[in-house]
This record gives C-alpha cells, structure tokens and sequence, in this order.
C-alpha cells in the first residue's frame, strides 16, 4: 500500500510531503499523525484537482471564483475542500456517491480524533482503512464524474496528436473498476466505442479499441466488469464479436460461447463473413470448440461452403492450413467427396476449381493412393480442364519429390496415357 501511496501522489508536491511524513510516522507507530498528515494529503490533492480542472457546466461563475479563492486562503482551505466534497446539492462540483461523502465524514471524525487527542483511540489499521479507502475511491472522485473522467482520458489516449501508437492503455484500464459504477458499465463501454480515433494514419483504427476490450478481458479478475464487456462485445451489430475474435483469437475462451452459440457460428454465421472467416474456424479448432461428435459434420461443411472463385481463398499461412487440415477427418471428407464419390471427374471445371485449394491440401497432407491418381485420370479423359487445379498439382508434384515418384509409380500401374503426364508436367 505505501508504494501506491507514493505511486499515486508523486506528482503533487505538497501532497507527496504530506504523506512521506504520514508514511515516516506510521513507522514509527506515531498513528495520530500518520492518519493526520495522511488526510491532510488528501485533502490538498483535492485542493489542486479544483484548482487546475475546469469548471463545470452548471457552476455559476461567481460561485466558482468564490471557491477559487477560499482554496487560495491557508486558513479556510480545508473546511472549503471538505465542504465541495461532500456537497449533495444540484451545485455539487463533484459527481459520485453518497456511500463516499458518508465515508469522507467519517474520515473527517477521525482527523478531528487526531488533532485534538480525542479519547477515540488511533491504531495502525485505521491509517491502513484510509489508505484503503483513498486507492478504492480516488479515481472516483474528479469534477467531471469519475466515469466521464475516465472517458476523457481514452479521448486522450486515442488522440495520436497527444499519446503515441505504441502507448500502452493499462494505466486507464485499471482505473475501470474503481472509476465506473457498475450500473454504468455498459454505457461506459458504448461510449468507450464510440470515441473517434484522430490521427490515426494508414492503419485501421478500430483495432485500437478492440485491443483496450481485449485487454480488459485477459488482464482485469474482477468477473462483473468481465460480464459486462462480454455482454456488450456478443450485442453489437454487424457480428461485431465474430471480427474480434478474428483480430483476438484466444478471445473466443473469454466470450463465453456455448455449445449452442459455437455450433451458430460454424454452421451459419461464420458463412457472412469475407475471406477471413477461415480464421474463425481455425480458431474454434485451435481452442478445441468442436465436439467430437460434430466434427466430421464441421468439416463437411467447410467443404460444401468453400468457394474460392471471387478469390476468397483460405487466406492463412501454411502452419495454419496444417493445423486447419493435416487431420484424418478433413482427409476422409475431402476424399470421400471428390474421389470416392467421384465429383473429382462428373463436376465440371468450375466447380473443380472453386475447391482447388482444399483438393491440393489433400493431395499434401494425405499419403497419395490408387483411388486419387485414378480420379485424376478420369477427369483428363473426360476433357475436364480446372486449370487451377492443374497449376496447383503440378506446382506441388514438381516441388515434392516423394509425391511426384508416388504419382509416377502409380500411374504406370493404372496405364496412365501420355496426356496424363503431359497434364502435370510429369515427363
């Protein structure tokens, strides 16, 4: 506690002397004057939060100089601060609880036990309590509302004129649970949202907030705030918690998605997506989300909806196809499909080449047999010409020496003609 303590009011002078004595005294077992100096400290950061910020809206001029100037005055300063603290009128300064004026009154009974002896008695644990309270409610108590505070910081971090790309937004994120009521969560975070990016250059701002709730979600513990973010994360519109997972793909274990929703999202959500809907269903892979008993049916339809005519191409690296693909269950769909059933030589060309890619992955990942070579062949007798598959197998044939010697040895068995070696460029 007393490296927060020095932390949080290093940067106010008279406040940091204020509590380093609080501090030396509470060593000492010097109680009274701890929890004394340690008010005092509070009170003048207050003090300087007035007088630097800005006054609100709906203060009248006069009586915003007036308070100007008593916190000006040595004599009458604290009583002003005490009284602007725990103000419940409509021309409160301050906008927070009534839990923490109550709890600021009681803190002032207990200074008054100090300064005059009291016969109340001062142990360490009450120096401790104040403390406690300072680092659970501080951050709540600012001129504008400790959640509109909060927000004006984001606008500031989000302003590339004032905070650098590479800032990290922790400080803030950290403020969220001692900042903003619960009750206010799910407006704070729509706001949060809706704060514009300036400055931001070439790249796509909206990462910028997606990685803040991102972060929340991996480095705050407290399981309401949690909730809050999922809840409004799974709401938005234009599956917005579908493009996070994209951009944050360990997200899908925070945004607690059950079996119902998971299989939602592989069977018709995921197919509105562009092409980076693959990293979707890499990431229910990765992360284990499928069922045993789905996964033959999950895969099957990655077949039946994959497409890549329009370029919508698996796009993802190839250690990302090999945890996508190099499984049993894919090979036996993709053989079942296209050479046991025979779409390999019935289909014509374009629906060949709308599959070309998950057809090549096979012929990589899956040991080369009797049944793929003859479908090969019956589609270059039937005239059938998918020119990107054509490409693709010659590139991978010519590229892989143990695949083009598998192809050799078993066409030879099959009494390929010459057409067929001159299809593959397997001369």
């Amino acid at each position: 506690m007393i490296n927060w303590i020095r932390e949080k009011f290093k940067h106010s002078l008279d406040s940091k002397l204020l509590f380093e004595e609080a501090i030396k005294c509470y060593k000492i077992e010097a109680f009274r004057a701890s929890l004394l100096f340690s008010y005092l400290g509070f009170l003048n950061y207050i003090k300087e939060m007035i007088i630097a910020g800005k006054k609100p809206a709906h203060i009248d001029n006069s009586r915003w100089d007036k308070i100007i100037r008593t916190l000006n005055d040595e004599n009458f300063w604290e009583d002003r601060v005490f009284t602007e603290l725990t103000n419940s009128s409509n021309t409160a300064i301050f906008k927070f609880n009534d839990s923490i004026k109550e709890q600021i009154k009681y803190w002032k009974g207990r200074r008054n036990d100090c300064a005059h002896f009291k016969d109340n008695e001062i142990n360490f644990h009450h120096t401790e309590m104040f403390w406690s309270f300072l680092k659970s409610n501080l951050s709540k108590i600012s001129l504008e509302g400790s959640k509109q505070n909060l927000l004006n910081k984001f606008c500031d971090f989000f302003d590339r004129t004032k905070t650098s790309i590479n800032a990290s937004p922790d400080i803030l994120i950290n403020e969220i649970e001692n900042a903003v009521e619960y009750s206010d969560l799910k407006d704070f975070f729509t706001s949060l949202n809706n704060i514009q990016i300036i400055g931001s250059g070439y790249y796509v701002p909206d990462e910028d907030k997606q990685n803040v709730f991102f972060r929340i979600l991996s480095e705050i513990k407290n399981k309401r705030i949690i909730n809050e973010l999922v809840f409004f994360i799974k709401n938005q519109a234009q599956n917005y918690d579908l493009k996070f997972v994209i951009e944050f793909p360990i997200s899908i274990n925070y945004l607690n998605y059950n079996q119902v929703d998971i299989r939602n999202i592989w069977k018709v959500r995921v197919w509105m997506l562009g092409h980076a809907k693959y990293n979707i269903l890499l990431a229910l892979i990765r992360n284990n989300k499928i069922p045993a008993q789905e996964t033959e049916e999950f895969y099957k339809d990655i077949f039946k909806n994959f497409n890549q005519t329009g370029y919508q191409n698996l796009n993802l690296d190839d250690n990302s196809k090999k945890v996508m693909f190099d499984n049993n269950t894919f090979n036996n769909v993709a053989y079942e499909i296209m050479f046991v059933e025979g779409n390999i030589y019935t289909k014509d060309y374009n629906y060949i080449n709308s599959k070309e890619e998950l057809i090549t992955l096979l012929f990589l990942y899956k040991d080369i047999n009797e049944v793929m070579v003859e479908g090969l062949k019956k589609m270059v007798e039937n005239g059938i010409r998918p020119y990107w598959l054509q490409d693709s197998l010659t590139k991978l044939f010519n590229e892989n020496e143990n695949k083009k010697n598998k192809i050799l040895q078993i066409a030879a068995t099959l009494n390929c003609e010459q057409s067929f070696y001159d299809y593959f460029q397997l001369n």
